[in-house]
């Protein structure tokens, strides 16, 4: 199980490396009534899926992210796109990682368009 049972999620995407390691995105609401916000998680397994790394949240804290999109290029370097609303802007969010890496992400680009 990559997620707690109380909270909601929706939107997961995978991709799979050419090694066959298996990474996965989602987005996840935090299980409190008094919080609106909406987080993009990652995780990963280099074991074919029986384990999973901890969930990894790429989104700021306490902000608004969803819809993420996820890519593996042929060297294994992650890519992860999403939205993240602020106020009456979005902002769209890509981050990477090096090939093989533990994800430690780098953000790459952010672009804002206003409603």
């Amino acid at each position: 199980m990559l997620s707690e049972y109380r909270r909601s999620r929706n939107s997961p995407k995978i991709a799979v490396d050419g090694a066959g390691n298996i990474k996965v995105v989602w987005q996840e609401e935090p299980f409190n009534p008094l919080v609106q916000a909406w987080s993009v998680l990652f995780a990963r397994s280099v074991d074919g899926g029986n384990q999973f790394s901890a969930p990894r949240d790429l989104c700021d804290p306490m902000k608004f992210c969803r819809y993420p999109e996820l890519a593996v290029n042929a060297h294994g370097r992650i890519f992860v796109v999403w939205d993240q609303w602020l106020c009456e802007n979005i902002r769209t969010h890509a981050r990477r990682t090096s090939a093989g890496a533990i994800p430690v992400y780098d953000s790459i680009a952010a672009t804002c368009r206003c409603m």
